[in-house]
């Protein structure tokens, strides 16, 4: 159970507070608990019942951040190179439904990859793996900001600077 005050991951809405637990007036069931949960990029109010299904989770600790980004440099990332819709939503959608701060790192990584690819070839991405990437980066950046309590664009410059720093090392290394 999640108290009051804490951050959690609530499906792909990324990090909310729960604001309350109780019977909230708007809650279609007067007898069941509900978290009250306030998105905290997002406008709204949720509510979710207690002993909902419904996949939530903690935020991951300052040191899982770190580590996080840490791991970026030795991450493998699989690239789908597929041309089938259903085959590439499913790849994406099935990292961003994990709700792994490590799975979305992975997936980010692995359409930049492609993006550079099909770049080299005077291509350029598709709109699936853009909106996957984009709202990757957003559920990423989302947590890590606020368990760096950073403001996002930090969290997406820290992001940016690992994997650059990591990629400068490789090079520097002559791996590539």
């Amino acid at each position: 159970m999640f108290a009051e005050g804490s951050y959690l991951i609530y499906r792909s809405l990324g990090v909310c507070r729960v604001e309350g637990i109780g019977h909230p007036d708007a809650a279609p069931d007067r007898n069941v608990d509900y978290y009250i949960l306030r998105p905290l990029r997002k406008d709204g109010v949720i509510y979710v019942p207690v002993n909902s299904p419904v996949q939530m989770r903690p935020v991951i600790s300052r040191e899982e951040a770190a580590a996080l980004l840490d791991s970026i440099g030795s991450l493998e990332a699989e690239v789908c190179s597929s041309r089938d819709r259903r085959v590439l939503q499913g790849f994406d959608n099935a990292s961003i439904q994990s709700q792994s701060c490590l799975e979305l790192l992975r997936l980010i990584k692995s359409i930049t990859i492609k993006e550079r690819m099909l770049a080299n070839k005077g291509k350029k991405l598709g709109m699936i793996d853009t909106n996957s990437r984009r709202q990757a980066q957003e559920l990423l950046y989302d947590e890590l900001a606020c368990v760096l309590d950073i403001p996002y664009e930090k969290a997406e410059e820290l992001v940016l600077q690992a994997a650059s720093a990591a990629r400068e090392k490789r090079e520097a290394a002559g791996v590539s």
